[in-house]
């Protein structure tokens, strides 16, 4: 169970395959992580999720985190703005949050 082609969590987990000339072959796709995370919890499969959205799952051992020996998947997000775009504090304020939460 994975996210659908085209995701930043796909096109990483592709990439990744890619280079042993593997590819994924899902029984369900889904653009919603959470259902995807439902449908772990309730025994229908596994996925592959950035660990941060499993947290909650993890610690009430409702999933089990398997680490894959060699595989280090990562996506790097940037927020980007217009050189001239003045930071006002809201707009900092919601910058601080989404460093905080990644």
């Amino acid at each position: 169970m994975l996210r659908e082609q085209g995701s930043a969590i796909r096109n990483t987990l592709d990439s990744v395959l890619s280079l042993s000339n593997q590819k994924a072959y899902p029984v369900w796709e889904s653009v919603n992580s959470f259902a995807l995370i439902k449908a772990a919890e309730a025994g229908l499969g596994i996925t592959i999720l950035p660990e941060n959205l499993l947290l909650d799952s993890l610690l009430h051992k409702k999933l089990r985190l398997i680490e894959l020996d060699g595989i280090d998947m990562e996506n790097k997000m940037l927020a980007i703005l217009h050189k001239d775009k003045n930071i006002t504090q809201p707009l900092k304020i919601i910058l601080d949050n989404i460093s905080n939460v990644l």
